[in-house]
């Protein structure tokens, strides 16, 4: 389960929850009541905990990880669903191995009606290509706005803060293409 995972990696991590509970922002409570299963988080609170341990957020979705092949069939892909989030993503690359370690990850996303990605803004050390297949996004990058439509693509640069937007009545459904990507001890 999910607290199971980020447990058992903070733990691996020789890690304690206050030492999380500084850098996140989240209270000791809050983060033991999440590794035992007894609440959901917000997407919000697993980036900041992924963030803390240095992981991305997938990585808390183990008992759905598969990297025994480079193909990735549609019917297999890794979904993320997080609770109290409006954003769904299926990991559409290859995930790495000992012996083979992508350098781009490239989700297909979908943003429900009125919604965003995030309630704040997301930064990462890599670069994304967002590619919108069906609806209109709005994408924040700093202080510039871009409307998207089917077809459009978008490159953020690194370390630039961003949020996509639905503000359409149907979803909004891409592709997001990161290099390099964020595996665990891979920086």
């Amino acid at each position: 389960m999910l607290g199971d995972n980020i447990r058992n990696i903070r733990k691996k991590q020789k890690k304690t929850l206050t030492e999380i509970a500084a850098v996140t922002g989240l209270s000791v409570g809050y983060l033991s009541q999440l590794e035992r299963n007894m609440i959901e988080p917000s997407l919000s609170a697993l980036r900041k905990i992924a963030k803390s341990l240095d992981v991305p957020v997938y990585i808390f979705m183990e008992e759905n990880y598969d990297n025994s092949h480079i193909l990735t069939k549609i019917d297999k892909r890794i979904i993320m669903r997080f609770p109290n989030s409006s954003v769904s993503y299926q990991i559409m690359s290859p995930m790495p191995t000992q012996n083979f370690n992508p350098s781009v990850l490239a989700l297909a996303f979908e943003i429900e009606p009125y919604q965003s990605d995030s309630d704040d803004f997301i930064v990462h050390f890599s670069e994304e290509l967002i590619i919108i297949e069906q609806g209109e996004a709005e994408i924040i990058l700093a202080k510039d706005t871009y409307n998207l439509k089917a077809g459009d693509t978008l490159f953020i640069e690194k370390n630039v803060p961003h949020k996509i937007i639905n503000n359409r009545s149907i979803p909004l459904k891409g592709t997001l293409i990161l290099s390099p990507p964020v595996y665990p001890n891979h920086k």
